[in-house]
């Protein structure tokens, strides 16, 4: 029980890192567009 526990913890916390990784990656792409068109 409490090793599932802990496996969900773990899951969400890398869920976030990716999305957070994601998230960077397309801000990036977007200014990087932004300064092309420029």
């Amino acid at each position: 029980m409490d090793f599932q526990k802990n496996t969900r913890e773990w899951v969400k916390g890398v869920n976030k890192e990716f999305e957070t990784a994601q998230l960077r990656k397309k801000g990036r792409l977007l200014t990087d567009n932004f300064f092309e068109e420029t």
